[in-house]
């Protein structure tokens, strides 16, 4: 038996940082830098088969927490660097109850002080606050210096940055590592509203809580709470309403519109998006209309109603060259990327018989994003997966199926995965019997189970944050 990696190891700076990371592969990745074993050898102290640590260090699984005790457990990982883990010592339990709660002012403050400098470099904070005794010297390097030069700032404008620095950090973190934070934020502009007279700061605000109140609907559908997640679109609409904000009219109506299509009801969906996208011109907001037609081109695409689909697409084309990012509303950040726009415009392609066109632009997306590990990241990964199964290439559907899949489990964004799930029925029979195609369909079903797990666990990982 391989001898045990040493304690100073775990004290490598590389090392660390992949801990504080939860990055397994790259912890893995960097023992074998520092201690020269082999991969059999670690498979060897840790029963973990050779292949999948293989397939963690390359970014292409994520292991469940069993087996991330069981690599811990078999590399004697000492105990500081198990707790960077979120790992209690061997033989014991988690002591959930014991970990030190994270106050909810900080992590608010935290997500205004992204908002406004738009810090990506504090997000790998943010993927520690359900493990409080992990934080990294970024975070409380973070939580010493927010808030302290923009006391001062009007309330709406501090609201307005937190509401951003929410969407910046939903973009990339699983939903149960935003939802309580930012449901906290909701009720804290709702109770601003209370205090304020001024029927324009009033709509400012209003406005402000629609368009996080939308953010939650999103994390909501992805925890899979449909009653919470509908009743946050009536309260976006009521918003809208009173704001007289037709941009987040179209959007509650487009919220609706995905638990018709899930249902098969597509029919029904693009009644739903067109009253949202008359409500809305692109004069308010492009970026929504866009999108808005976008959506359109994707039902119609659903219901073969492939002229239509092609239409759609045009005027949203039209509309998303105009587009600017940065001064558009938050959702267009989110749902409209370049690669999401390509990906759905490769769909298009492939299903309207522009084969050789449909896989150049859905190969560009998966170039572009592999590796990559953010919610509209899985989306654009998965149409392009279904792209190129309907241009043909089966085997590139399956290598952009399997990015989509690495994606899904890092973001943990579940409306992807029934989408996944279909490829097969797409890709060719003759090709569905490849030993690719079979990784992909156990990979499939490893992240099915490893979604369900981190399901289970959200309630008792964010019961961790803990109000100031």
């Amino acid at each position: 038996m391989p001898a045990a990696v040493p304690p100073e190891v775990w004290e490598q700076p590389a090392l660390v940082d992949a801990l504080d990371r939860d990055d397994t592969g790259a912890m893995l990745a960097q023992v074998v830098k520092y201690t020269g074993l082999s991969q059999h050898a670690i498979a060897a102290m840790t029963g973990v088969p050779q292949g999948r640590i293989s397939e963690y260090i390359k970014g292409l699984r994520k292991p469940t927490l069993n087996t991330v005790k069981r690599l811990a457990d078999g590399l004697s990982m000492p105990c500081t660097a198990r707790r960077r883990l979120g790992l209690s010592a061997p033989g014991m339990n988690d002591p959930e109850e014991a970990r030190p709660p994270v106050k909810l002012s900080m992590i608010l403050a935290a997500a205004e002080r992204i908002g406004y400098d738009g810090d990506g470099t504090s997000l790998a904070a943010w993927r520690n606050l359900d493990n409080p005794a992990s934080r990294t010297e970024a975070w409380h390097g973070l939580a010493r210096t927010m808030d302290s030069d923009r006391s001062e700032a009007p309330v709406t404008e501090r609201m307005a940055a937190r509401t951003r620095g929410f969407y910046l950090v939903a973009a990339r973190m699983p939903a149960r590592l935003v939802i309580r934070a930012l449901t906290a934020h909701v009720r804290e502009v709702t109770l601003l509203l209370d205090t304020i007279d001024d029927a324009d700061l009033r709509r400012v605000l209003t406005v402000i809580g629609g368009e996080a109140s939308y953010l939650a609907a999103c994390c909501q559908a992805d925890l899979g709470d449909l009653a919470e997640t509908l009743e946050l679109l009536d309260t976006i609409e009521l918003a809208a309403g009173k704001a007289t904000d037709p941009a987040l009219y179209a959007m509650a109506q487009d919220g609706r519109s995905h638990f018709q299509a899930m249902r098969g009801q597509h029919r029904r969906a693009i009644e739903l998006i067109r009253q949202g996208r008359n409500a809305c011109p692109p004069t308010l907001s492009q970026g929504t209309a866009a999108y808005m037609w976008l959506r359109t081109a994707e039902e119609r695409v659903n219901l073969a109603q492939l002229d239509e689909a092609v239409i759609a697409w045009q005027q949203a084309e039209k509309l998303y060259a105009g587009v600017h990012h940065d001064t558009d509303r938050n959702w267009v950040n989110l749902w409209l990327s370049r690669n999401c726009f390509e990906s759905v415009t490769a769909v298009i392609y492939a299903s309207t018989g522009r084969t050789v066109e449909g896989a150049e632009v859905a190969e560009r997306v998966v170039t572009r994003l592999a590796g990559a590990d953010g919610k509209s990241d899985a989306i654009s990964l998965t149409n392009a997966a279904i792209a190129l199964a309907r241009c043909g290439s089966a085997d590139a559907a399956v290598t952009a199926a399997r990015y989509a899949l690495q994606a899904i489990r890092q973001a943990e964004g579940r409306t992807c995965l029934c989408r996944l799930k279909g490829l097969s029925a797409i890709i060719d029979e003759s090709s569905s019997h490849t030993s690719q195609m079979r990784s992909f369909q156990r990979d499939l079903i490893d992240t099915e189970q490893y979604l369900a797990t981190q399901l289970d666990n959200a309630h008792r990982l964010l019961n961790n944050v803990q109000a100031a």
